[in-house]
């Protein structure tokens, strides 16, 4: 995990599980953002069609940690393998530095934010 990822998963781990849901809900959104990059303008092509692909993948993991957090209302160990994951599959698409600098943490400082 690279040290900006690690730093990001450092905070991550003093979040509520409220905090930690809200957190997956703004990756997930912003992974949705990026993929437009994906697109033609202008038309319903897809440009790149492997690349959305894997954002949509990404969403997806995202999104089914997010339902487990919320269905068990505690933390289970398994964040630092999936922030790892997440890290590397933002590497693969590009979007990591951007992802970590939009990404609010702790959601409690920005409520606005979400």
């Amino acid at each position: 995990m690279s040290p900006e990822w690690r730093a990001r998963f450092d905070v991550f781990t003093g979040l509520t599980p409220e905090q930690r849901i809200a957190w997956y809900g703004q990756a997930i959104y912003l992974c949705t953002i990026f993929a437009r990059d994906t697109y033609v303008v202008g038309s319903e092509e897809i440009a790149d069609p492997a690349r959305l692909r894997r954002f949509n993948e990404l969403v997806h993991r995202i999104a089914g940690r997010q339902i487990t957090l919320a269905s068990k209302g505690e933390v289970d160990g398994f964040d630092e393998s999936f922030f790892e994951m997440m890290s590397v599959a933002a590497d693969e698409l590009r979007v990591s530095a951007a992802l970590l600098a939009l990404i609010k943490s702790p959601a409690s400082e920005h409520p606005r934010a979400l």
